[in-house]
């Protein structure tokens, strides 16, 4: 009689070492009595972190039982496991010991794939902000403010998201992975992650108000809020300086502005459904709100870009320097371009160095003024053939060389 017993293909789900929870389908054999994971194993994609998708799936394929992997007996594990016994029916074990030998080699190229930053606080962010990437629009709802927040089923949750709440209110019984709570604390609001242990300060102004930055710190969040008539035109004003300047300084990158996706016109309703708190609100985004379009949503874009830059040891009145709709930034002006071509990439100076940072690999790359001239034409310029010729007429750039570093940068940065 043989000692070992093939499981069969099982749902693992392991938090990590950021704190977030992954998928994997892998083949469980039992060699005298001891479970063991074998190689390869298959990481499900982010489209499966929602709760609803996530069962359907595992019933298509034929899913049978489902590991829950964590270091410590964290709450969210009995939350998951209760969810998925009493929506899929499914055998659930848990595992809080540490793993064998063979498990630890599985997961140690993605366990070493860890984050800087902490995911829990850029998903803050992102919440108090309302800009969640493209990429997360059909993942499951991210963040659920409990105080305004009608009852919404687990199912439309992703397997990562976030309860926000008063640390008074009684959680719900509905899965989710981490609690944030608020408190009113001198004149800020205090965040405390309960499962993380991570503590937050959230400094709140109206866009109307001076802003002085006392501390660059990852833990301390600088919000600007739009409340009314008055602050949306100041802060209208501050984006048209800035596009006709086509300068910033880093201590303006540093603040978040409450709801930014307000201030662009085309306000996407998947996007709003992220940020469950503002559904009654869509149509009034979509009118009293719509500020901008266009290349003001390049600028947007180009200032949260730049917030990446700030470092403890950053000089706050640091300008970064970078094309607008109105002033080119290291070419003479282009005569008879009526609006920016919208692309995935950057350009800017700062300290008198060039970067370009690609929206694709999600990345900075240091530049020389020569290829930053090249690629600053693809601003300006639909067509790849009428940007050279712009660059052979004006620049003392050689036509082919022009060619050839534009084609080699496109690759590169997969510019579209």
């Amino acid at each position: 009689m043989s000692n070992i017993k093939n499981i069969g293909k099982i749902l693992i789900f392991r938090q990590n070492k950021s704190g977030l929870v992954d998928l994997f389908y892998q083949r469980e054999v039992v060699i005298k009595g001891a479970a063991y994971l074998l190689d390869p194993y298959e990481r499900l994609s982010s489209w499966d972190l929602k709760l609803e998708r996530l069962v359907k799936r595992l019933r298509r394929d034929g899913i049978q039982k489902v590991v829950i992997i964590s270091p410590k007996e964290e709450q969210y594990v009995f939350r998951l496991k209760k969810f998925i016994i009493d929506t899929a029916d499914m055998e659930v074990s848990t595992r809080f010991d540490k793993l064998n030998l063979v498990e630890t080699q599985i997961f140690k190229s993605h366990a070493e794939n860890t984050q800087k930053v902490n995911p829990f606080i850029n998903g803050f962010r992102l919440y108090l902000t309302g800009l969640y990437p493209e990429g997360m629009i059909y993942d499951g709802l991210k963040h659920i403010e409990l105080s305004r927040e009608s009852p919404v089923s687990s199912q439309e949750f992703n397997l990562n998201c976030s309860i926000i709440c008063s640390k008074n209110d009684n959680p719900p019984s509905n899965y989710y992975l981490e609690r944030i709570n608020l408190s009113k604390n001198n004149g800020k609001i205090d965040a405390l992650f309960e499962s993380s242990g991570i503590k937050m300060e959230l400094h709140c102004f109206s866009f109307s108000d001076e802003i002085k930055i006392y501390k660059v710190d990852n833990h301390i969040l600088y919000l600007r809020t739009m409340g009314n008539k008055a602050d949306q035109k100041k802060c209208v004003k501050f984006f048209e300086k800035m596009e006709y300047s086509g300068e910033i300084a880093l201590k303006d990158c540093l603040w978040l502005i409450q709801d930014e996706y307000r201030l662009l016109k085309k306000v996407s309703t998947e996007r709003v459904k992220e940020n469950r708190r503002l559904l009654e609100d869509v149509q009034q985004i979509k009118t009293e709100f719509a500020i901008f379009d266009g290349v003001e949503r390049y600028l947007v874009n180009a200032r949260n870009i730049f917030r990446s830059l700030v470092k403890q040891e950053s000089d706050l009145e640091e300008i970064v320097k970078f094309p607008t709709q109105a002033k080119t930034c290291w070419l003479p002006l282009i005569e008879g371009s009526s609006k920016m071509v919208s692309r995935n990439f950057v350009l800017f100076e700062m300290a008198k160095r060039y970067f370009i940072y690609s929206e694709v690999k999600q990345k900075f790359y240091e530049i020389s003024l020569e290829l930053i001239r090249i690629l600053e034409a693809l601003y300006y310029f639909k067509d790849k053939e009428l940007s050279l010729e712009y660059l052979s007429k004006h620049l003392e750039i050689q036509s082919e060389r022009s060619r050839f570093l534009m084609e080699c940068s496109i690759e590169k940065f997969q510019i579209e």
